[in-house]
């Protein structure tokens, strides 16, 4: 799936969710990070939940440095 249409499918459910919190799954956040685009999660939502198993597979040695490093923050 390409980020223009995580976006498109993220934008048509933001109708439905207001201010709620959203919970991300590894493969969509992992192309958020590795595109540097996170900023577009923050502009669309007000609490991001990371579940703490994607998490660990996100920062695990054998996900890429530049996504690992953006977890730190």
């Amino acid at each position: 799936m390409y980020i223009d249409q995580i976006l498109y499918i993220i934008y048509k459910r933001i109708r439905f969710l207001g201010n709620k919190p959203i919970f991300y799954d590894t493969d969509c956040l992992s192309c958020f990070l590795i595109t540097d685009k996170c900023n577009i999660l923050k502009s669309l939502f007000s609490k991001i939940i990371i579940p703490h198993d994607v998490y660990n597979e996100l920062n695990n040695s054998a996900s890429p440095y530049k996504i690992r490093k953006i977890l730190k923050f």
